[in-house]
C-alpha cells in the first residue's frame, strides 16, 4: 500500500525547513523587537525547535513531539509579551525566510497561510482586537463620525470609546484597539 506524500515531502522535506528557521533567526537577531525575547545562548536551539515543530506538523518526523511532547503553543508562549508589534516583527522576519525558500508558489502560500494565522493565535497581549473581514471597517475609517458602543456587563453598562483602526502594512489585514472605558 502506497503512503500519500505529506505537505512536507512536496515543499522539499527537511533541508527546506532547516533553511526556513535558519533564515528566519538570522533576522531575529537583528530585529529590536523579537531579539530581546530570547537569550543568546538559546539562539541555536530555538531555531531547531521551530524546525522540528514545523516538520511535525507538515507531516514530516515527530522528533519535536518524541522530545519536547505535545507542542502546546499558546502555553509554551504565554510568558513571552506578544502583542501586535511583535506579530508584525515576526511575520516581517518569517515572511522573508519563506520567500528565500526554494519551493512551488502554491507551497509558499499554504505555508504562509498557516504562519499568520499561527502568529495571530499567540498574540497573549489585550492593547489589540484582530478582525478578519468586518464589513464595518471601511465606514469605521472614513466615517466623521465618532462611534460609540455600549458593552453589557451584569447590570452595567460601559460606554466605551470608538477603537482605533489601523491597517497591518505587512498583510493588509486590519487591527481595531482596544477601546478604553469612559
Amino acid at each position: 500500500m502506497a503512503t500519500e506524500e505529506t505537505f512536507y515531502d512536496r515543499i522539499g522535506g527537511h533541508q527546506v525547513f532547516e533553511n526556513l528557521a535558519s533564515h528566519f533567526y538570522a533576522l531575529v537577531t537583528q530585529d529590536p523587537i523579537l531579539r530581546p525575547m530570547y537569550p543568546p545562548e538559546d539562539l541555536g536551539a530555538a531555531a531547531r525547535r521551530l524546525m522540528l515543530f514545523l516538520e511535525q506538523y507538515w507531516g514530516g518526523p515527530t522528533t519535536y513531539q518524541e522530545e519536547r511532547g505535545h507542542p502546546r503553543l499558546r502555553m509554551r508562549h504565554a510568558g513571552f509579551h506578544i502583542d501586535d508589534s511583535a506579530r508584525v516583527a515576526w511575520l516581517r522576519c518569517m515572511k522573508s525566510a519563506v520567500d528565500e525558500i526554494e519551493a512551488e508558489q502554491s507551497l509558499k502560500a499554504e505555508l504562509w497561510s498557516y504562519l499568520e494565522g499561527a502568529a495571530q493565535f499567540l498574540v497573549n497581549q489585550p492593547n489589540s482586537i484582530y478582525f478578519l473581514g468586518w464589513d464595518l471597517l471601511p465606514i469605521l475609517r472614513t466615517s466623521p463620525f465618532r462611534i460609540y458602543q455600549s458593552v453589557p456587563s451584569a447590570d452595567l453598562t460601559v460606554v466605551m470609546r470608538s477603537p482605533t483602526v489601523s491597517t497591518d502594512p505587512l498583510t493588509s489585514r486590519t487591527s481595531i484597539s482596544s477601546p478604553t472605558p469612559y
